[in-house]
């Protein structure tokens, strides 16, 4: 529904939503009034996110998040009240409660803080998976006596030994290799993001990629029952070899490997070889549809499998651009690859998350959510600009409010106030029927001037 819809529906509506305030920049002055108003409203979604949005530019970040927690538990409440809540929440590194509210946010398809809360998003999950590796590793001897999920498998980068440009192909092949067994719906993959955060905070060697203590540590940190260790040798002559370890971190001992060897150009069907033996070594047979899907091979071509490997090495550097630039040339050297496009959309967000603050979502956020309480119409909306032009002329100078459940004197304000009404067919509008009174439209609005004791700052 258009703007100017919903507010002339919320005006016919007693005690609802109708309080309208000079601008789209909320400012600590209002809080008085804005308190008075969600008083007077408790449904009013509107205020009360405006109220939000004022208590946090007056440094009250709890006060203002426990507003708009409550604001989005109201009807029609704001798409906005979720992204500045997404805003504050970061700031507070509660990275969990960030990631849920910018989701909430993309999903109701706000407008102007769309773009930056979806880099945000991107962003914010990634720091979860760092904050909840540290936390692992500060709960690990809890973790280690908690029996791990035997449904859940993770897979660590693969090892390579030979040229120092094939080095990336480990990360690559651990992704597809992840994938490749998240198509059965009887496993649990750990995300790769959420692996490599605890690598990182464990800070492994390479060695250690392929240690059995070290992996079997892993896996009870994640809460893993399967860990998957490989090693990939790439010889200057001769065929490639791919070797995996399928290990059980409740009992180490329990090691079971596989392998698979051939052209190094053929090292995406030796991949999916080694697949299809890790899942006999897990016991999972496959359907008709699994297998089919698990024999279309996302990309063939060595050349732009090993640009998306580089890519992901970028990834886990931190260094998204770079990342995104990886992601983008594999998808030029074959277009039909769908998880470089995939991986360049992440990168590419989060690269703008590095370069967009948090201030930036919270200020667009802001902006949005105080249109649905602001007096100016939005650009090239002619209907709301025709009645506040018919409004204006009624009206003196300055600042207004608009408050359709009250009449008269507001109470404790020292403002005078003026009713409006609305022409009816072609009759022409009625003189003044007392002082300060005129019918100009037909639904009655009251239109409030702010002293200054309650706006200051404010011109009158």
């Amino acid at each position: 529904m258009r703007r100017i819809g919903w507010l002339a529906a919320l005006a016919l509506l007693p005690g609802c939503a109708g309080a309208r305030f000079p601008s789209t920049s909320v400012t600590p002055e209002e809080i008085p009034r804005l308190e008075q108003l969600s008083r007077e409203r408790p449904d009013d979604a509107a205020v009360r996110v405006r109220l939000g949005v004022a208590y946090d530019k007056a440094g009250q970040a709890e006060l203002a998040r426990t507003t708009l927690e409550e604001a989005v538990k109201l009807p029609e409440a704001p798409a906005a009240a979720w992204a500045y809540l997404g805003a504050i929440a970061e700031r507070q590194q509660d990275y969990l409660a960030a990631e849920q509210a910018y989701a909430r946010y993309v999903e109701l398809g706000g407008r102007a803080a769309r773009d930056a809360a979806a880099a945000r998003l991107a962003y914010v999950r990634r720091q979860r998976m760092i904050q909840e590796a540290k936390l692992a590793l500060a709960r690990e001897a809890e973790l280690s006596a908690t029996p791990p999920d035997p449904a859940a498998v993770a897979v660590l980068p693969l090892v390579v030994e030979g040229p120092e440009e094939y080095q990336p192909l480990g990360r690559g092949l651990a992704e597809m290799l992840a994938t490749d067994l998240s198509l059965s719906s009887r496993l649990r993959i750990l995300e790769r993001a959420r692996l490599q955060a605890l690598l990182d905070e464990m800070r492994l060697s390479l060695a250690g990629y392929t240690d059995p203590e070290a992996g079997a540590r892993t896996g009870r940190l994640l809460g893993a029952g399967r860990v998957v260790q490989g090693r990939v040798t790439v010889p200057e002559e001769g065929e490639t070899q791919l070797r995996a370890v399928l290990l059980n971190s409740a009992q180490p001992e329990d090691v079971r490997e596989t392998g698979s060897r051939g052209p190094l150009e053929a090292l995406l069907q030796l991949e999916l070889r080694l697949a299809l033996a890790m899942y006999r070594e897990l016991g999972v047979e496959l359907t008709q549809a699994e297998l089919a899907r698990l024999q279309d091979r996302p990309t063939v071509n060595l050349q732009a499998f090993l640009e998306y490997s580089r890519g992901l090495e970028a990834m886990d550097r931190g260094n998204f651009a770079e990342a995104a630039q990886r992601f983008r040339q594999a998808i030029e050297i074959d277009p039909n690859f769908q998880p470089a496009a995939d991986k360049a959309a992440e990168a590419e967000e989060l690269s703008e998350a590095a370069e967009a603050p948090v201030e930036v979502v919270a200020e667009a956020a802001a902006t949005e959510a105080a249109e649905a309480t602001s007096e100016a119409p939005p650009a090239g909306d002619p209907v709301e600009q025709s009645q506040e032009a018919a409004a204006q002329s009624t009206a003196p100078a300055g600042p207004t409010v608009v408050t359709p459940t009250a009449t008269g004197q507001t109470p404790g304000t020292g403002s005078q106030t003026q009713t409006t009404g609305g022409q009816v067919g072609n009759q022409p509008p009625s003189s003044t029927t007392g002082e300060g009174v005129r019918r100009t439209r037909q639904v009655p609005v009251i239109v409030v001037r702010p002293t200054p004791a309650r706006a200051p700052g404010r011109q009158p």
